[in-house]
């Protein structure tokens, strides 16, 4: 099946979704970039067609979205999204509040849409087995969990500093 994902923000989070969805040879990708001269990059760089809103974008037909811009866009865009009766994958976090989210959970019934957050962390097997670990009983009532983890942002996230 041939699905036709489009990827709104193409920072360097959005850019991996075009390049792992065309990778997977099942999907036909755009982008929605309000960074002209970056949609320009991004567009050529994966020979992709680009649009500067969301608006433009669903003139193109997809079938679902991934929403990869700064969080707190997220919301509204997911329910521009799912109004539009596409599935929306929206990249982690959420929202920085929760203004808007009751009516995007509202807005996901009402269409039957699927709407998930990407949290590749709950997939971990070894985070997977600490919580089976823990649900099971077997060390007791947890009282505390402390977890650190990181990323070297300037590799991973360039961007960051200008978004956020």
């Amino acid at each position: 099946m041939q699905h036709r994902v489009v990827v709104i923000g193409v920072g360097s989070i959005g850019e991996r979704h075009v390049r792992c969805f065309l990778a997977t040879g099942r999907a036909e990708v755009a982008l929605v970039e309000v960074n002209l001269a970056l949609a320009q990059t991004v567009s050529q760089r994966y020979k992709v067609p680009s649009y500067p809103s969301i608006d433009a974008a669903l003139g193109w037909g997809p079938t679902c979205a991934v929403v990869a811009t700064p969080a707190p866009h997220h919301v509204a865009q997911a329910a521009q999204l799912v109004s539009a009766d596409l599935n929306v994958l929206i990249e982690k976090p959420l929202s920085t509040s929760l203004e808007g989210v009751d009516r995007l959970g509202e807005l996901v019934l009402a269409r039957q849409r699927v709407v998930s957050i990407a949290y590749v962390y709950r997939a971990f097997p070894v985070l997977a087995a600490m919580r089976d670990a823990l649900k099971s009983g077997r060390f007791g009532a947890p009282r505390q969990i402390v977890a650190v983890s990181g990323q070297h942002f300037p590799t991973y996230r360039p961007a960051y500093r200008e978004i956020y």
